[in-house]
């Protein structure tokens, strides 16, 4: 059976496309055309990216860098709460209880120094007296302790008080004038020294009737002559302490010290304390500084000065006291 040729005729497909617009009659006749175009288009593209830099990324504004030391601007923060301020009884307490350990503290040397030293006083002040009897000793030993102490601790607080004030205020000398202060302290506490003086020397039942006895005016007794001995010994004391001391030091080599500034600020100030407890006497039998002196002259210098109340018992005394003082009060005044 013969084959039909199925090719559509030449004129048919003419036919089609002439009706097809010319836009998609030349896309569909020329599509090589279109393709090379847009190949074109596209290399033309990648050739231009390539030679051309990308674009800096968008990114968020960026806050200069600040110098280390400072800190960078940030939204302001909510001001930290500020502490309540310590109530002003706090302040006022924590003042007076550190006080009240200096006085304590104070007391404590003073005691100890009293009580060492108490037999030793006893016998010397006697012999500044006339009386060379070593009998009972004692007599007194807790009066004269008690008076010893306040007038003691009362010397050390104001030489401490004085001397951190001029110092702070760069006042100069201000040790010496600290240690003429705390003489003219002591000199104020003479009432203290005539107590003392007659717990040694009364037999205790007679020693309040005695007190008794002795005129108000009579308790300041000798305070010309405790005035020029504290305003020597006690400036020399406390100003020496300071000027030989040496943090570096060791304890026996600072209590050498200190004994050697007692030695010379007692020897210096002998003959006014002689004068002050000749002058406040022995049961209210008090001789004026007169007297005292015209006798004393009449004595000698020996027999006059009482050097057998200096030596040993007086010396002794100083040797022992300073040692243990001295150390002690440095301390003491360095808090």
């Amino acid at each position: 059976m013969p084959i039909k040729n199925t090719t559509p005729p030449a004129t048919t497909t003419t036919t089609l496309l002439s009706k097809v617009s010319p836009e998609v009659l030349e896309v569909i006749t020329a599509p090589t055309t279109v393709v090379k175009a847009v190949v074109a288009a596209r290399a033309s593209a990648a050739a231009t990216k390539a030679t051309t830099p990308a674009p800096a990324p968008i990114t968020a504004p960026v806050t200069p860098s600040l110098p280390a030391t400072t800190k960078p601007v940030t939204a302001p923060a909510a001001a930290p709460a500020t502490p309540a301020a310590a109530p002003a009884d706090a302040t006022e307490d924590h003042f007076e209880r550190g006080s009240l350990n200096k006085y304590a503290e104070a007391v404590a040397i003073a005691t100890a120094q009293r009580a060492i030293l108490f037999p030793l006083e006893a016998m010397t002040t006697r012999r500044m007296l006339g009386d060379s009897s070593n009998a009972n000793v004692y007599r007194g030993v807790g009066t004269s302790i008690a008076t010893g102490v306040a007038g003691k601790a009362g010397s050390l607080i104001s030489n401490k008080t004085i001397r951190d004030t001029l110092e702070k205020n760069d006042v100069p000398n201000a040790t010496l004038l600290a240690g003429i202060g705390a003489g003219l302290a002591e000199t104020a506490m003479n009432p203290l020294n005539v107590i003392s003086q007659q717990a040694k020397m009364v037999p205790g039942n007679e020693l309040y009737p005695s007190l008794k006895a002795i005129p108000l005016k009579s308790y300041y007794n000798g305070g010309n002559a405790l005035l020029i001995r504290n305003i020597t010994s006690a400036g020399l004391w406390y100003h020496g302490n300071a000027v030989v001391r040496n943090e570096n030091d060791s304890v026996p080599v600072e209590a050498a010290k200190a004994v050697g500034v007692g030695v010379v600020s007692s020897a210096g100030s002998w003959p006014a304390r002689l004068l002050q407890a000749q002058r406040i006497g022995v049961n209210g039998v008090s001789p004026s500084y007169k007297e005292i002196i015209t006798q004393a002259t009449k004595d000698g210098v020996v027999k006059g000065l009482k050097l057998n109340a200096l030596f040993p018992f007086g010396m002794l005394r100083v040797v022992i006291g300073c040692a243990v003082l001295g150390p002690l009060m440095n301390r003491f005044n360095e808090k």
